[in-house]
């Protein structure tokens, strides 16, 4: 579950709509300040980080109405995590939304930018009525891949929302092997322009920025992606202090929960750590060499 107290029951249909059961996010607090707010993730924007931030739902992966339903839940009545996305208070309270997702927000029937199917089952295209919605407020820009993201005029656009792909977002080394750098922006391509929406606002901001990869890599046991998606998030910090001024802005890094992240059993002397190690042809070399070793102290 996600924003709801213990008293709520998991995928309990009526549960997310008794507002006495809603927690508080940082999010609200900060909307409450007057502070302007925003996210950026590598996930898909509906994703459970993200949406806690901004969402009250009993199970968390009703990112859509299609998985509202799947559950034995009317999507009418129930709320998926993009609706309230767009249409909640926290949800249109954000300036900037940056990250994966697409195919929550569109039908089945509908073709995105990259060819991908929607997931949602109820004809509705809350990219339109996002834009649509946020219009009325001012600017409001959509993007889907790096050049529009690189090309917003952040000085004169209110809110901004890119989505960059129909799930979670590639895997830096795929984009990397795959030759889609001018394609696809990296984590730090939308913390520097998520900052510099925010940074002109009056009373501040608060910004959510997640590294959510990192996670996917370890869930997979991918140990070199995992690595390399952390890099990636330790550029992205270095970004927002460049951009940031110590006297006014706090930073904090942490993580929604831990992976395991050891080098177990007794991997050869320069084998790479990427790699994986080979116990048989260790113990077959140490059989081999062992007087030899033995007499030279090794």
């Amino acid at each position: 579950m996600i924003g709801l107290t213990g008293e709520a029951k998991l995928a309990d249909c009526e549960a997310q709509l008794d507002k006495n059961l809603w927690t508080e996010s940082i999010m609200s607090w900060a909307r409450k300040s007057c502070k302007a707010t925003g996210i950026v993730t590598t996930t898909r924007v509906t994703h459970a980080s993200p949406a806690g931030s901004f969402a009250h739902v009993a199970e968390r992966d009703w990112e859509n109405d299609n998985e509202v339903t799947l559950s034995g839940c009317d999507p009418n009545i129930v709320d998926d995590i993009a609706e309230q996305l767009i249409y909640s208070d926290e949800g249109r309270g954000f300036k900037v939304i940056l990250g994966g997702g697409r195919s929550n927000f569109r039908n089945q029937s509908v073709i995105d930018e990259e060819g991908k199917n929607g997931y949602r089952k109820d004809g509705k295209d809350l990219i339109e009525e996002w834009q649509r919605t946020r219009g009325e407020g001012g600017k409001a820009t959509y993007v889907w891949n790096k050049e529009g993201l690189l090309n917003v005029d952040t000085g004169s656009t209110d809110f901004l929302l890119g989505l960059f792909e129909n799930d979670h977002m590639r895997y830096n080394l795929d984009v990397v092997s795959e030759k889609l750098q001018n394609q696809k922006p990296s984590l730090s391509d939308m913390t520097r322009v998520a900052i510099e929406m925010l940074r002109k606002e009056e009373n501040g901001y608060f910004l959510f920025i997640e590294g959510g990869m990192i996670d996917q890599g370890h869930h997979y046991n991918f140990a070199q992606t995992s690595l390399d998606e952390t890099k990636e998030f330790s550029k992205a910090i270095e970004i927002a202090r460049q951009m940031t001024s110590e006297d006014e802005t706090l930073i904090v890094a942490t993580a929604d929960h831990s992976h395991v992240f050891t080098y177990g059993g007794y991997p050869v002397s320069f084998n790479l750590i990427y790699e994986l190690n080979n116990l048989e042809l260790f113990i077959g070399t140490w059989k081999s060499n062992r007087s030899t070793c033995r007499s030279k102290r090794c």
